[in-house]
Formats: structure tokens, sequence, C-alpha cells
């Protein structure tokens, strides 16, 4: 029956990618009031989260970091245009500081990597929890992934498994330990840990997540998803052990 489950939600996942939507939005910078189009990416599915490291899809896409040409003030879709008005002069005199030798009119064809590190300076200016921390930073480490930098990437995840950790301790994420368990698997294992992972994993394996801030078929849902993704995890492992052993042959 599990299988099944597992079957239909990653179906889910992957129709989620092919269904997805992109619009031009347009956004005026909150520090330089520069007028930006973005493309803003949605998926078919609300919030579907990949296997492997539990992202949030839309931001495994570059467009999904927002960056404004004109001043370079960066940050994830969903943030760019919130800066509170006492932030404003510190973050100004950061970007200040920038120089980059490129000068772009579009911000899809800046590296993701760039923005996101414009973005993290920008970020300890206006202060975030623990919570968002080990989100940014597993995004980081992805995006460092996929551009090949994987000594950069492995650092971001050393962070964000330090986040995850400290998240356990926060007694507003009480009935989480399943998914903040889940996450340090995934993060063990993408920083060389396998033993680790799997130790998180059957750890994770034991508990019900329970959000209290959801109602209880949402918090049910994600429950079930996962369940499947814990289930499914050792798999992978193993499928990319038998991947590195071909490559290296």
């Amino acid at each position: 029956m599990r299988i099944i489950v597992l079957f239909i939600t990653m179906c889910i996942i992957i129709n989620s990618a092919h269904s997805t939507t992109v619009s031009i939005t347009r956004h005026n910078c909150p520090i330089c009031r520069t007028q930006n189009s973005f493309q803003d990416i949605r998926s078919g599915y609300q919030a579907q989260f990949d296997l492997h490291q539990y992202l949030d899809w839309t931001y495994t896409q570059s467009y999904s970091v927002y960056c404004c040409t004109n001043c370079w003030y960066s940050a994830l879709k969903l943030d760019f245009g919130i800066v509170p008005a006492e932030k404003l002069e510190l973050i100004k005199s950061f970007l200040k500081t920038l120089n980059f030798k490129n000068k772009y009119t579009d911000y899809a064809v800046i590296p993701v990597t760039i923005k996101l590190e414009i973005a993290e300076k920008i970020y300890w200016i206006l202060g975030r929890n623990d919570e968002f921390w080990c989100n940014f930073y597993r995004i980081l480490g992805f995006h460092y992934g996929e551009e090949q930098k994987q000594e950069m990437a492995k650092a971001a995840r050393f962070k964000a498994l330090l986040y995850s950790h400290l998240m356990l301790t926060d007694r507003h994420n009480k009935g989480r330990e399943k998914e903040i368990y889940y996450i340090i698997a995934t993060m063990n294992y993408f920083t060389g840990q396998e033993k680790s992972a799997l130790l998180y994993l059957d750890k994770a394996a034991k508990y019900t997540y329970m959000n209290y801030t959801l109602t209880k078929e949402v918090s049910n849902a994600i429950d079930n998803r996962l369940s499947n993704f814990i289930d499914e995890y050792p798999n992978f492992i193993k499928e990319q052990k038998y991947r590195n052993i071909n490559v290296s042959n």
C-alpha cells in the first residue's frame, strides 16, 4: 500500500513540474525604486517539495531569486518588496560596496549563486530565524551543487545542518520533529555522512508530524508525504552509490 501511495505522490510531483505556470510580474525595488520585470514561477500544486533535499521546487529554479538590475538588491521572490524602513540605510550602504564588472538588463541571466550571496548578506541585516536560514542554506547548497562548486555546496549544507539542529531546540517546533529529522538526514547525506543520514531517517520514522498552526487534514497530508520520502530515501542513497560506481569506472 505504501508503495502505491509513494508512486502517486511522485507522479504528482512530476506532473507539478510540467504544470508549472510562469507569469511576468513587475516590482519596484524597495531600495532604489527601479522597476524590474521578474518571472513568477508557480507549481501546479502548492508547495511541492523534492525528495532529495526537501526543497520547495520553485526555489530550485534560478528565476525565483529576484535581483534589481540597478542596485543589485536581491531576495527570494516572496521577500523582494519587504524591507523595514529602519533597515534601508544599512542595506544601501552594503549595496554600495558591491562592484561587478558585468552590467545586466535581465535579472534572469545573473548567476543565481551571485544573487544568493548578495541576498545572504541582506538577510543578515534584516534578521531571520533558524528555520529561514536552514531553508536558505539548503537552497544555496543546491545551486552551488548545480554549478559544480562542490566544496561551497558542502559548506552551505553544513550551515543548514547546524540550523536544523537549532530548530529542534525551539519549543514552537514541537510536533515537527519528523520533518526536522528528515531535513537533518538529507543534509547529512549531502555532506558525506551516509551512516548518520540513515540513523536520522530511522529516527524520523518514529514520529508523527503535527503542526498545530495547520488544519489536521493538512498536517496529516504532510505526515504521509514525509513517511513516503523517509521510506524512499535509502533507495535514493543506494541508487546514487550505484551511479557513482558506474561513473568512476
